[in-house]
């Protein structure tokens, strides 16, 4: 809460300055004492609240900053940026879905790069390649000369079936390229993507023999190597790759995951604890988790884990079908039919089930942002 100032300072537009200023320095204490002082003269301060939600954004206090952007757009619904921060938001942590109608009311206010690209990248990250293509293609003037947009757009276009867009991508791709360490990390995740393992190996290769700490390379090659069942090599790429980026969940989720498969339960715990301490969000480290604790008898445990990922990945087989099994020994029949029945309808649906199959992570594209 913004308690009221029993003194209004003469000039509250002097001190919103001041508090714009701190921003700008990235002074975050006395920007936030600024910002209140204003809200103390004028409670009804959208823009203040705007600017302390920026304050929290910088903090990675996610939570609270919504809370500020929430209140501004109660104040002044018009107001330029909210819907975007808001969906920068949701996208930072993760939680696509909740960003795409953000993203989709900031574009519309503003058709500018910002907000359609990261509406494009969205799509890309849930999968909805052919809505990916179709907001991205909008920034191809602004935008074909980016390697990234160039690979994320060739992608979704390869993905959906767009071959005209999808070569139109690459050639642009292949002609700005040149020999960068950047240009070989994107070519090879392309590779990887097209489930090519053997031609990305070199790319990645060479990408790291031009940039030996290039973040994200050592996780793609690890990556590759992973899906040529290398996994004492995979595991040493990704362990190079926490030794640059040790923020990044993904490298300990797939070491869980290759601990998991070679029956080291002990380790792969270990691993995807350390991958959800990162980011909670993670269906298929939950759902590894939640086999560790079926394997060690504690059914309790294992339900708890696998209802958070059923949560974030409610059309996943894998998770309905473990719950199901589960509960079914637990003697939990009625819980157990309703996962059985909702696997019989995701199984007439015909998709593919990410927590079985995950599609290859993106951490270098998140980034970028």
């Amino acid at each position: 809460m913004v308690a009221a100032s029993s003194v209004c300072p003469a000039d509250p537009a002097a001190i919103f300055a001041e508090g714009q200023r701190a921003l700008q320095a990235n002074d975050l204490p006395k920007a936030e004492e600024s910002f209140r002082r204003v809200l103390g003269c004028d409670p009804k301060s959208a823009a203040a609240y705007v600017n302390l939600g920026v304050v929290e954004m910088r903090r990675n206090q996610g939570l609270q900053a919504l809370e500020y952007f929430d209140r501004a757009e109660r104040l002044s619904p018009a107001i330029p940026g909210i819907r975007l921060n808001k969906g920068l938001v949701y996208f930072r942590q993760g939680d696509y879905k909740s960003a795409i109608p953000e993203m989709r009311a900031a574009a519309r206010q503003n058709p500018s790069t910002q907000p359609l690209y990261l509406l494009g990248l969205c799509y890309f990250f849930l999968g909805d390649y052919r809505s990916a293509v179709d907001t991205l293609q909008r920034n191809w003037p602004r935008q074909s000369d980016n390697l990234v947009y160039l690979y994320v757009l060739g992608i979704s276009a390869e993905q959906s079936g767009d071959k005209e867009v999808s070569d139109r991508a690459f050639a642009r791709f292949l002609d700005i390229g040149s020999d960068s360490p950047e240009f070989h990390l994107l070519k090879g995740k392309a590779f990887l993507n097209r489930g090519q393992p053997e031609d990305a190996i070199p790319e990645l290769e060479k990408a790291i023999a031009q940039a030996p700490k290039l973040p994200f390379a050592h996780f793609n090659l690890g990556w590759a190597y992973a899906k040529k069942r290398d996994y004492s090599r995979a595991r040493e790429e990704f362990l190079k790759d926490i030794e640059i980026e040790p923020a990044v969940p993904y490298n300990y989720e797939q070491l869980g995951a290759m601990s998991l498969f070679l029956g080291d339960y002990s380790d792969a715990r270990k691993n995807y604890e350390q991958a959800l301490a990162r980011d909670p969000r993670l269906p298929s480290s939950l759902y590894g988790l939640g086999k560790i604790y079926e394997h060690n008898s504690q059914f309790a445990d294992a339900v708890k884990v696998w209802r958070e990922a059923e949560k974030l990945s409610p059309d996943s087989i894998s998770i309905h079908n473990s719950l199901g099994r589960l509960l079914q020994r637990m003697h939990k029949s009625s819980d157990a039919a309703q996962e059985f029945a909702t696997v019989t309808r995701l199984e007439e649906k015909e998709h593919a089930d990410e927590v079985a199959n995950p599609r290859l992570p993106s951490p270098e594209i998140k980034e970028q942002q």
